[in-house]
Order: structure tokens, then C-alpha cells, then sequence
């Protein structure tokens, strides 16, 4: 009885191909996740800085 399966060139071609897709998307989606990290870093201190405004005009600029 012959059972379906991988051969040891068929694992290495298929290593091979993921490895080479992985070595192309990791480089882009580390700059798009420090871009994303950078965009959020500058919206939340726009937020604080809107934020402390309005506490300042509140209390008669007292903070």
C-alpha cells in the first residue's frame, strides 16, 4: 500500500518558497508598524494637548 506524502525535496522547495515570501514581507511590515506606532504616538499627544487647553481655559489658566 503506497501512502501520499512529502518527499524531502518537495519539504525543502516548499521551505524554501515560504522562506523567501517571509524575507520580503517582514522588512515592509515592521516600517508599517513603526509608522503606525509613530501616527498614534502624535494623535495622542495632540489629544493631551487639546485636552490640557480646555482644562486650562476652564479653570482660568491656573494649571
Amino acid at each position: 500500500m503506497k501512502r501520499s506524502a512529502f518527499t524531502m525535496v518537495e519539504m525543502v522547495i516548499a521551505l524554501g518558497i515560504i522562506s523567501f515570501m517571509l524575507v520580503l514581507v517582514i522588512p515592509k511590515s515592521t516600517r508599517t508598524f513603526q509608522e503606525w506606532q509613530q501616527k498614534q504616538f502624535w494623535n495622542e499627544l495632540k489629544q493631551e494637548w487639546q485636552l490640557s487647553q480646555v482644562r486650562s481655559q476652564n479653570h482660568g489658566g491656573n494649571y
